[in-house]
């Protein structure tokens, strides 16, 4: 079998230049089924303080817990926090 090739060198050329090509179109041709697209979890807070206004509500709950996530998320995206008339929103997504 070796002497096979070893007398037809241009033949086992061919066959590997094939192969090799072979292998080369399958590479594009096959689905990546391993990665799938994963979504970064994220976390919805919400604080009510009854009676006050969306600057108190701002200063004393939304821009300390805004702080405190980004403080703790390593890697994570910044916090977005929303303050509005006795209520504050926040929602940090994390990578």
């Amino acid at each position: 079998m070796v002497g096979f090739f070893i007398q037809r060198p241009i033949f086992a050329s061919a066959i590997a230049a094939i192969l090799v090509l072979a292998g080369a179109i399958c590479f594009f041709l096959l689905p990546v089924s391993q990665f799938p697209e994963i979504t970064p979890p994220q976390v919805v807070v919400t604080a009510n303080y009854p009676g006050a206004s969306a600057q108190v509500v701002a200063d004393t709950v939304t821009t300390p817990l805004e702080e405190q996530v980004n403080r703790q998320s390593d890697g994570g995206d910044a916090a977005r926090a929303r303050s509005r008339l006795s209520s504050g929103h926040g929602r940090p997504s994390f990578r």
